[in-house]
């Protein structure tokens, strides 16, 4: 590896290793001496890191930045530049539209604006958290939670995290399995909003709940085709006893598995009533919070219940019950 810049010490007049050397064992053994942790290097072309190494840069001059470890970025990042990392990436600046930036294991952190164009937008992809100062014109999704602080506009944003954006929201599509909560939605003008929040939790239990109903199903059409033992066996009364033994046993067998599936149909519908009582409290908790104003045309739909505004609501909070969505003030 090539030194990038001069490596200089407290108490000594000039550089201890200049830039342009050559990194070997002796020079590395004389940093150490020196107690320097690290120093700045030229990278081989094509170089791409390794897990726990850091890419720290303070110009972009590549609109195709890959790399295995974490990359920190002091400048501002050109248009159409794709960074792809195997953890986190800090961007000190902002980045303009057409950029694509994922993180496989990490956060994204934008400290400056992040802004794209209507056909040229944004794409952030993150495993970890996502934050961002200013956002529009973009395509959002991450594992863990995303964070605006100011405004966002003309935004696609899939969460399984919550969404917390501090400004204003226009013209956008927010979707999350937590919560969202929000600065403003929508606008005057009636401009549209759409925020979607499907608990991850009650996701869950809905599929219990499938489980349950394919189970009463296929226990309904057994003990349906048992009826008629159960018939048979009224008919019969007191003759049963006339009966062959093998007979009188397969109708005792048909008339237990009939009063068993009776009692498992039993079981599973208490169990369905809980699971349902489970769904309404998860879906009571106060699901979108705005701190402003939700103008007309905006759209929560919480757990598949939808809420379209009529009219403007000051400093609201949104949850289900009774099986609708419902607007509850801060």
């Amino acid at each position: 590896m090539i030194v990038a810049r001069d490596v200089t010490v407290s108490g000594v007049a000039i550089p201890i290793l200049r830039k342009g050397a050559v990194l070997n064992e002796q020079y590395i053994n004389s940093l150490k001496k020196y107690g320097i942790a690290f120093l700045y290097v030229e990278l081989p072309e094509g170089y791409s890191g390794a897990k726990g190494e850091i890419l720290s840069l303070t110009e972009v001059k590549t609109n195709n930045i890959i790399f295995e470890g974490k990359v920190q970025i002091k400048a501002d990042i050109p248009k159409n530049t794709t960074i792809e990392a195997g953890e986190s990436v800090i961007i000190e600046g902002n980045v303009a539209d057409g950029c694509s930036i994922f993180s496989k294991s990490g956060v994204i952190i934008i400290k400056g604006f992040a802004y794209g164009a209507g056909d040229n937008p944004i794409q952030l992809y993150a495993k970890q958290d996502i934050t961002v100062g200013n956002l529009s014109h973009a395509v959002v999704k991450t594992d863990g939670d995303l964070v605006a602080e100011r405004d966002c506009f003309d935004a696609a944003i899939e969460v399984k995290g919550e969404v917390r954006i501090g400004g204003s929201v226009l013209r956008s599509k927010i979707g999350t399995n937590v919560r969202a909560v929000l600065g403003q939605c929508g606008s005057e003008e009636g401009e549209p909003v759409i925020v979607t929040v499907n608990p991850t939790e009650a996701q869950e239990i809905i599929q219990e709940l499938l489980k349950i109903d394919n189970s009463v199903n296929t226990l309904t059409k057994e003990k349906t085709q048992l009826q008629n033992i159960i018939d048979l066996i009224k008919k019969l009364g007191g003759n049963i006893e006339q009966l062959p033994q093998d007979k009188k046993i397969e109708l005792a067998k048909g008339a237990k598995r009939f009063k068993d599936i009776s009692g498992e149909i039993a079981v599973l519908s208490s169990k369905r009533e809980e699971l349902l009582n489970n769904i309404k409290q998860i879906l009571s908790v106060r699901r979108v919070i705005v701190n402003n104003v939700v103008y007309p045309n905006t759209k929560i739909q919480i757990g598949g219940r939808l809420f379209i505004a009529s009219k403007p609501e000051q400093r609201c909070a949104f949850c289900v019950e009774e099986g609708k969505v419902i607007i509850k003030s801060l």
